[in-house]
């Protein structure tokens, strides 16, 4: 008898050593899933951070260049006073730098940042885990 439940014992370790390496895998993979699943999604996040810095770029730009070198250009060619031409000029590249600015912003909004393969798998690992029915095993 006491041989039995040794037996018992050590299948039963071996049963929970079983499932607490089959806990820690499932985690681990898990890990790595979200970890690639971000990887990819943060990639998404290049373009339109490159255009948030071209377009905040040109904006500023738009407005040193256009107002000092373009607006006195403007004024003199067209007989205008100097404050017309560097409307004018300052205007028009901040105009386009808004442009960029606004199509970086959308962008950014549309990026989807949430791993859902990681979440779907969570909730079915964890969904599997609350409905398990124990186990109705005889010795």
């Amino acid at each position: 008898m006491q041989a039995q439940n040794r037996e018992g014992d050590a299948s039963l370790t071996s049963l929970v050593a079983d499932i607490l390496g089959d806990v820690g895998m499932l985690v681990r993979k898990e890990l790595e899933l979200a970890r690639v699943e971000l990887r990819s999604d943060l990639s998404s996040f290049k373009t339109p951070a490159v255009l948030l810095v071209a377009g905040a770029f040109l904006a500023a730009a738009g407005l040193i260049v256009g107002v000092l070198a373009g607006g006195l250009v403007i004024a003199f060619v067209r007989m205008w006073p100097p404050w017309a031409g560097y409307a004018l000029a300052g205007g028009f590249l901040l105009v386009v730098g808004g442009i960029l600015l606004a199509v970086a912003l959308a962008r950014l909004r549309a990026a989807n940042l949430y791993p859902e393969k990681t979440a779907e798998s969570l909730q079915e690992n964890y969904q599997w885990l609350t409905n398990r029915k124990p186990s109705t095993r005889t010795s």
